[in-house]
């Protein structure tokens, strides 16, 4: 059986709290993760974003595009 150590993306990444969502989709399709931890100013893990929780929240139009992705 796997477990999360054989799964886990290392080092982590996490975004602050304030972190604007173009900066969330970009730091995602560098690092190509589908989520990061959301941390507040002492480090601490408050919550999540997924890439679908951005796509749910912004317009399409408003989607930050990579040069060299399809899309």
């Amino acid at each position: 059986m796997l477990t999360a150590r054989e799964l886990m993306t290392t080092p982590v990444l996490s975004v602050d709290v304030d972190a604007d969502c173009a900066e969330i989709v970009d730091l995602m399709l560098d690092h190509d993760v589908a989520s990061v931890p959301v941390v507040d100013a002492d480090g601490r893990l408050v919550g999540v974003v997924s890439y679908s929780d951005v796509l749910r929240a912004l317009p399409l139009e408003a989607m930050p595009r990579k040069r060299g992705r399809a899309g």
